[in-house]
């Protein structure tokens, strides 16, 4: 029999107090260090898992400015004040990690982001299993907003993709589901490719950010701002299937604004925001 919590992944939405001011960038890779090193202090066993593990356990989301994208595509900093409240988040896609975790916000630490002191005052849990991702409710117009920079991984080069393809998106999102998920959704190559038929994007406003910091010696450039996308009938889909693969999207971008998409999304890159539109 299958472990039940292995099919879940959880969420911790923490807050955090400014002790100082000055200015604070994309700060996701210091965040997963930090995260890292309480949960190997509170319980060594757990030390394993993060040694161990053949794809991230752990996705962090920093603090993000109110208009993300001016930020990153400008000075990719943005000022902060003493006292200023701040919101980030973890995913966990294992169940041994949370209480560690837990355990030590509980302590409500200071955490050290660049040259800028956090007071944790609060985090709160909440844990979501695949079966409640899942929607029937087919996409029809909808918004994505990149709140951090996104950089989508080519095949061939180690130089990524600076446009918010939905078909190189979707492929990235159905291969780390089924990874995941005992629900599979269609595979990468068949949503991929009706994505590629089906989805038109109707506007956008983007920009390219200026190279951040992921890990040692490794710079990543992304794209950050809103495209406004249209799914539309192909005749090389019966409707059925076409209504099928529609409602996948909608479920593994949903899935995808917990878990980020693209290159380093395990340090906050590739946030993004599903938006619906009135028909």
């Amino acid at each position: 029999m299958e472990n039940e919590e292995e099919h879940k992944l959880y969420r911790l939405d923490i807050n955090m107090t400014c002790r100082e001011d000055g200015e604070l960038g994309l700060a996701g890779s210091e965040l997963l260090s930090t995260f890292k090193r309480a949960i190997r202090s509170t319980d060594p066993m757990a030390s394993r898992i993060l040694d161990s593990s053949y794809s991230s356990e752990i996705v962090v989301n920093p603090p993000i400015p109110p208009v993300p994208w001016k930020a990153w595509c400008g000075t990719q900093e943005f000022q902060v004040n003493t006292g200023d409240s701040l919101e980030a988040g973890v995913v966990l896609f294992n169940s041994n990690l949370l209480n560690p975790l837990r355990v030590w916000l509980l302590k409500k630490p200071i955490i050290r982001l660049g040259e800028i002191s956090l007071e944790v005052k609060d985090a709160f849990w909440s844990e979501h299993t695949y079966d409640s991702l899942i929607t029937k409710e087919p996409l029809h117009s909808f918004r994505i907003k990149f709140l951090t920079p996104t950089c989508l991984r080519k095949a061939s080069t180690v130089y990524c993709d600076l446009y918010p393809s939905p078909r190189k998106i979707l492929f990235s999102l159905s291969a780390l589901w089924n990874l995941r998920s005992p629900v599979k959704c269609p595979r990468p190559k068949i949503i991929s490719t009706w994505a590629a038929l089906s989805i038109v994007e109707t506007g956008y406003e983007l920009c390219t950010s200026r190279p951040i910091p992921l890990g040692a010696d490794k710079s990543v450039v992304g794209f950050v701002g809103w495209v406004n996308y249209k799914v539309i009938e192909h005749p090389g889909w019966e409707r059925e299937a076409h209504s099928s693969m529609a409602a996948w999207a909608n479920t593994l971008f949903r899935f995808g604004e917990i878990c980020g998409v693209g290159v380093g999304r395990s340090v906050g890159f590739g946030r993004i925001h599903l938006e619906l539109k009135k028909q």
